[in-house]
């Protein structure tokens, strides 16, 4: 598969060494990127990054992934979702690096763009990523609530163990009507973004339905909507807050409809292509009772 080649999407990777080879002390000690298969078998179980070691990072979760009881989901949350199937299927595991030298958003851009081509190649998301899990277990909570994972009665699966959604295909421009094969609508109002010490707030301005060009680095995000309204928070954070937009910057959100659940559409917007610059986190009107969902994108006029 392309997606286990030593140069896939333009990085060094390392060969691949198994969770229980001690060659996992020949990893590099840098950040950037990791791949984990399961012996034998031809897709991804997960996808990740880290911006301290790599070599850490993997020996952590080959450690909790072996353990006799299901790991906290934390430090680590693919921990328990590897944990569970390796213990309903006897998998072993092995993983290979890339290291790399970018910023924190880089490498997060990076990270969703190296799901997305997973996503086009095998046609679904890897078995732990995106929100997804073994349809047998339930998954553990963070340590501190001592609330670990377990095997679920028969005829009670885990919803996070459905299929993903289909990957979205690279079409068009984010300003187009049918970026990334969806059929958009423009929103009917903005946003103003306003700095603040750690990155900067979106705030709503009512009754503004003036469009603006959208960016080339537009984010993606999934939404649920109700009508053309939308809450947002104005202490949320802002994913925009690198680009350098002032208080007089203004932000337009459109809308594309769906039939996909909740979670199929958070791994759909998050691995969305390679427009997506910035971690896809725009997520609009989540609490608000809706009528329509799918997925939001905006960008800078």
């Amino acid at each position: 598969m392309e997606f286990f080649g030593r140069s896939w999407c333009e990085l060094r990777w390392t060969k691949w060494v198994r969770f229980s080879d001690c060659d996992l002390n020949t990893l590099p000690d840098q950040a950037g990127f990791y791949r984990i298969r399961a012996v034998g078998m031809k897709r991804l179980m997960y996808i990740g990054q880290t911006g301290s070691s790599l070599k850490g990072r993997l020996q952590a979760l080959a450690r909790e992934t072996q353990r006799e009881k299901m790991p906290y989901n934390d430090p680590h949350t693919g921990a328990p979702n590897l944990w569970a199937w390796r213990d309903a299927s006897n998998l072993e595991y092995e993983c290979a690096a890339a290291p790399a030298r970018m910023s924190y958003r880089d490498r997060l851009a990076r990270e969703c763009y190296l799901l997305w081509q997973s996503r086009l190649i095998k046609g679904e998301s890897p078995l732990c990523s995106l929100g997804r899990f073994h349809p047998c277990y339930k998954k553990s909570r963070g340590r501190s609530s001592g609330v670990r994972g377990r095997k679920l009665p028969r005829g009670k699966p885990n919803l996070a163990g459905e299929r993903s959604a289909p990957p979205l295909q690279s079409r068009g421009n984010p300003a187009d009507s049918n970026w990334m094969g969806l059929s958009w609508k423009q929103g009917g109002f903005k946003f103003q973004v306003q700095r603040v010490k750690d990155g900067a707030v979106a705030h709503r301005l009512p009754g503004a339905s003036q469009s603006g060009d959208i960016s080339s680095g537009a984010c993606l995000g999934d939404a649920r909507w109700r009508s053309t309204r939308a809450a947002c928070s104005p202490t949320s954070p802002c994913p925009w807050a690198s680009t350098g937009a002032t208080a007089r910057s203004c932000f337009h959100w459109c809308l594309a409809a769906t039939g996909c659940t909740d979670r199929q559409r958070r791994s759909g917007s998050r691995a969305a292509g390679p427009t997506a610059r910035a971690r896809p986190s725009l997520s609009l009107g989540r609490r608000s009772r809706s009528s329509a969902a799918g997925w939001a994108h905006a960008g800078v006029s």
